[in-house]
């Protein structure tokens, strides 16, 4: 892969994506089963704002913010002087720790209500299947 000296785009999303799913028909070649991406960024959601539509089976897709705005830090460290955390992973991790077994859709509406200032996406649904039966927990630590 050539090097990319531009940071990580979405260019550079969709091509890795890609390249894990290739050959998404002949499922030997298909590197994961299930995959749930989490992005806490600041523009988050343009990290999957695909040129035409890419849909890559299996995989789910949370931000913290649209393609158009910032999001919000929340946990500060005074020992280190700097922001660590914005309030999207304070709210997926104690919604977690909460309910290791929320099912996703769930989790999206809890994210969505309770980061305050962000718009928080849920980002290719269609493909991963359905998000009222399927959880956290149990795509982790599912055997094959």
């Amino acid at each position: 892969m050539e090097k990319n000296k531009g940071g990580f785009t979405t260019e550079l999303m969709k091509n890795t994506l890609l390249a894990m799913d290739d050959n998404a028909n002949n499922h030997a070649n298909k590197r994961f089963r299930k995959m749930v991406i989490c992005i806490e960024t600041c523009y988050s959601g343009s990290v999957f704002a695909f040129d035409g539509d890419v849909d890559i089976d299996g995989v789910l897709v949370f931000t913290a913010a649209s393609p158009y705005e910032t999001s919000l830090a929340d946990v500060y460290s005074v020992d280190l002087k700097v922001w660590i955390s914005n309030r999207f992973t304070r709210n997926l991790t104690d919604s977690l720790n909460k309910e290791e077994s929320i099912c996703y859709a769930d989790l999206y509406k809890y994210l969505v209500q309770n980061t305050i200032g962000s718009h928080v996406q849920l980002i290719n649904a269609q493909c991963f299947g359905n998000l009222y039966e399927m959880t956290f927990k149990d795509d982790i630590f599912k055997s094959n």
